[in-house]
């Protein structure tokens, strides 16, 4: 279901997974492309929130490792709010470069709805420019659903004959 758990909807998956750490607000924000094969549409939620680096630490394998705590006090779907989630997650993060960030979930997870979650899966992230992942994300936006159910094109665009044709030649069709 993706950070957000909006991907586990029926019919829905995970497309893509953006996330940024800024100076600004919100201070955290993760961006998740929402494929629903039902609909054949691509749509965005959002987290919105803060994070925190925890102290350095010695890790389950003996290595030394920071945790860094995101906190999720808004999430959007498709542009509007959606009220009462939150998310809370913490992260054992390792870097490898400056433009690799590996994320792993070594502790319990709080979901939205307050109950305690097993922490499961390792998430890379390749540094990109904001302009870059804007591009990304439109590029996600346009593209067809794969296993659609449903066109994203109106009738009209898929009527036998040039494009569609007017409404005159779908009469005579």
């Amino acid at each position: 279901g993706g950070s957000s758990g909006l991907a586990a909807m029926p019919y829905c998956s995970l497309a893509a997974h953006w996330q940024c750490y800024q100076d600004k607000d919100p201070v955290g924000q993760t961006v998740e492309v929402v494929a629903n094969a039902n609909l054949g549409t691509h749509s965005i939620a959002a987290l919105k929130g803060t994070w925190t680096v925890g102290p350095q630490e010695e890790g389950e394998t003996g290595g030394l490792r920071r945790t860094v705590t995101e906190s999720y006090k808004r999430l959007e779907y498709g542009g509007a709010p959606q009220g009462g989630n939150s998310v809370e997650r913490k992260l054992a993060v390792t870097y490898a470069g400056k433009a690799v960030k590996i994320c792993r979930k070594p502790a319990k997870v709080v979901d939205g709805k307050g109950e305690v979650k097993e922490g499961e899966g390792v998430y890379v992230y390749l540094k990109k420019k904001g302009a870059d992942v804007q591009g990304q994300i439109q590029q996600w936006m346009e593209k067809d659903v794969p296993g659609a159910a449903a066109s994203k094109k109106p009738r009209w665009e898929t009527a036998p004959g040039k494009g569609g044709g007017d409404s005159q030649s779908m009469l005579r069709d």
